[in-house]
């Protein structure tokens, strides 16, 4: 069973499939194998454009994020976190005003009420697009804890709440390291 499964995950198109631990434990450990495989990387030219809407921080991660996209040929939108007149669900969506998130109404507005809104598009029926939601240094690493983590920590929440009911509307739960520059993390 256990060694069927690279050869399975393969049929399925994923390439470098590998069991975590390698070699099979003896004993209780020995019924619990993690396998790891990824997609195959499209190239650049062979990807089509994707149309993505960016609901910007005051960093400048939204701009370097944007000019990023911007150079593979993608269609950008940056707006406001307020501007619900840009929520479209047929568009990929990056909200990192939760970034700015620093007290405790940032919290609710940032990491909580406005993410709901702008989630809210993208799980309507006919939505294409999938969500990213990003922090900075909202989950502890190391002995590390940034002094913005407990208000942004909120859209953690927010995001699982969100993956577990439109998983086919998910991207993911980003948290970038607060200490790189706005480039930095725009390349995370």
């Amino acid at each position: 069973a256990r060694q069927r499964w690279p050869a399975l995950l393969a049929q399925c198109g994923l390439e470098d499939a590998h069991a975590i631990p390698g070699e099979a434990p003896r004993g209780r450990a020995g019924q619990q194998t993690l396998f790891v495989a990824r997609a195959p990387r499209r190239s650049a030219a062979a990807a089509a454009p994707s149309a993505w809407t960016i609901v910007a921080d005051t960093l400048g991660v939204a701009d370097a994020l944007a000019e990023r996209l911007l150079a593979r040929g993608d269609a950008v939108r940056v707006v406001r976190p307020t501007d619900m007149s840009a929520a479209d669900g047929s568009r990929h969506l990056v909200y990192l005003a939760a970034l700015d998130a620093a007290d405790v109404r940032g919290a609710e507005a940032l990491a909580a009420v406005q993410p709901l809104s702008w989630l809210a598009s993208h799980a309507r029926p006919g939505a294409t697009g999938r969500v990213w939601l990003a922090t900075a240094g909202a989950q502890p690493v190391a002995d590390f804890e940034s002094a913005t983590a407990r208000w942004q920590s909120p859209l953690w929440g927010v995001g699982r709440v969100f993956a577990l009911e439109q998983p086919a509307r998910w991207g993911g739960l980003v948290d970038l390291s607060p200490d790189e520059s706005s480039g930095a993390m725009a390349s995370e």
